[in-house]
């Protein structure tokens, strides 16, 4: 049987088991869901995270996933309004702000995520 991993942000979300003489992959889910599926070993489970490598391994102890993530995403909510056209900010202060959001976003690139996470500072 071929295994998928559906990954985001460098972790498995989930798994998926074709049989052998069933349907291929684009024959049951949409483009853009295939684009982000990999073929994974029989072991790996969702929450699993992708190595530099490209070797998925267990999360290490430390901060869960779902934690990290609604963390990030509590961040980025707070902050949606600093990008808006009549924000009352200056470019300076609207580049920073667009700095730090993409710091957020870029959290999981980071070396050692999601056992050691550098969390951006929050512009004043």
């Amino acid at each position: 049987m071929d295994r998928f991993g559906l990954v985001q942000d460098g972790i498995v979300q989930e798994v998926i088991v074709l049989a052998p003489d069933g349907l291929a992959l684009g024959d049951l889910y949409h483009p853009d869901l295939v684009a982000r599926m990999v073929p994974v070993a029989a072991d790996v489970q969702p929450g699993w995270v992708r190595q530099v490598n490209g070797v998925f391994a267990a999360p290490p102890n430390g901060p869960c996933l779902a934690e990290i993530r609604a963390r990030r995403d509590a961040e980025l909510a707070r902050s949606d309004w600093t990008q808006m056209a009549d924000a009352p900010l200056s470019a300076g202060q609207r580049a920073e702000w667009a700095a730090y959001r993409a710091a957020l976003r870029a959290l999981p690139q980071q070396p050692g995520f999601p056992g050691a996470i550098t969390w951006p500072e929050r512009p004043a």
